[in-house]
This record gives C-alpha cells, sequence and structure tokens, in this order.
C-alpha cells in the first residue's frame, strides 16, 4: 500500500464510542449504536487538520471477543502515524484491551505515536475541571489515567515516551480540543 498522507487509526472495544469521538472531532456522520456493531470493515476519511496539513482518519471496526478482523488490524496498524486508543474510565474494561495489545502490538510501527483516549469521564466525576468540584475531580483524573496508562498500555511504550493520555467526555464535550490537538500534534 502507497501511503502519501499521515494516518491516524482510531481502535478499541465494540461499543465504546469510537465513532461518537469521530462524529466530534470531526463531524463525519458516522451511524454509531452502543448496543450493535456498525461498522464490520475500516471506514476511512481524508481530512484537513487547522494547521492545513491533509490526513487520512481510519476507523477500525470494534474488538470483541466474538469477531475477528485481524486482516483489517495486521493492514492498517503498521501504517499508522498515530493510533488513537479510544477506551472508558473504567478499570473492569480493561481486560479486552489488554488483549488486544497482547495479540496485535507487534503489528505498530516502532516511529506511531499512541493517543490513549479515555471517554466516560461524566459518568466517574460530580464536576468536570474548571467546575466547582475541581479539586475532587482532579485527583479522581490522574488516578483513573494511571489505572488506565497501566491497565491498557505495554510499559515499553511509555518508557520510550510515544503515549499521550486524554481524558475526555463527549456527553459533556469536555476536552475534545486537547485530544484533537494530540492526535494531530497541533501547537507543537
Amino acid at each position: 500500500m502507497r501511503r502519501s498522507l499521515p494516518t491516524a487509526v482510531f481502535v478499541g472495544r465494540r461499543g465504546v464510542g469510537k465513532g461518537l469521538t469521530l462524529n466530534r472531532l470531526f463531524a463525519l456522520g458516522l451511524d454509531t449504536d452502543p448496543l450493535r456493531e456498525c461498522r464490520t470493515g475500516p471506514s476511512a476519511h481524508r481530512l484537513r487538520a487547522a494547521n492545513g496539513r491533509s490526513w487520512l482518519v481510519v476507523d477500525l471496526p470494534g474488538i470483541a471477543a466474538d469477531t475477528d478482523y485481524d486482516a483489517h488490524h495486521r493492514r492498517w496498524l503498521p501504517h499508522a502515524d498515530v493510533l488513537v486508543w479510544i477506551t472508558h474510565a473504567a478499570v473492569r474494561t480493561y481486560r479486552q484491551d489488554q488483549l488486544f495489545w497482547r495479540d496485535h502490538a507487534r503489528f505498530v510501527a516502532a516511529r506511531t505515536r499512541l493517543v490513549l483516549a479515555v471517554g466516560r469521564f461524566d459518568a466517574r466525576l460530580t464536576g468536570l475541571p474548571g467546575s466547582a468540584a475541581e479539586p475532587a475531580g482532579a485527583d479522581l483524573i490522574r488516578r483513573t489515567l494511571s489505572e488506565a496508562a497501566a491497565g491498557v498500555i505495554p510499559s515499553a511504550w511509555t518508557t520510550a515516551g510515544r503515549v499521550r493520555v486524554v481524558p475526555y467526555s463527549i456527553e459533556a464535550g469536555w476536552n475534545l480540543d486537547r485530544l484533537h490537538r494530540e492526535i494531530f500534534e497541533e501547537g507543537r
């Protein structure tokens, strides 16, 4: 496959909110449903970042124990300049993430950056940063991100500085601008 555009590949469990995240970040209009699988193949979109640079953004089908999309992962993971892993702010959900990394990390190129996008913070916080509950919320965010990084990301990645961990909330519209900047490395 010949690549001429930098590529951001979105992965995560089925129902985790990849489609919702892509729709909010890029206004793609993808079908979404947390109870059923919406895509069984990759969905690629050419987008222009705020800095004017064109990107290829690829949404891979959701990972689930009863599906086998290895061919899609083997095709797209080696080409990712940025791998955007969407997960939830809940430790109990990390097991499937760990299994995916165990089986697929070898397909990810050494140059690839990882953006671990940890969503659903609004389900864990009574107030997001900037609200009256900020001090308690900020501490919970730090602990949750630490749990997510330890539960999902191979330690070799974190020690190599290839990882950016970004909390966000689709429902509250919180921190989406930072997630967008981290994906496209804007302002660096």
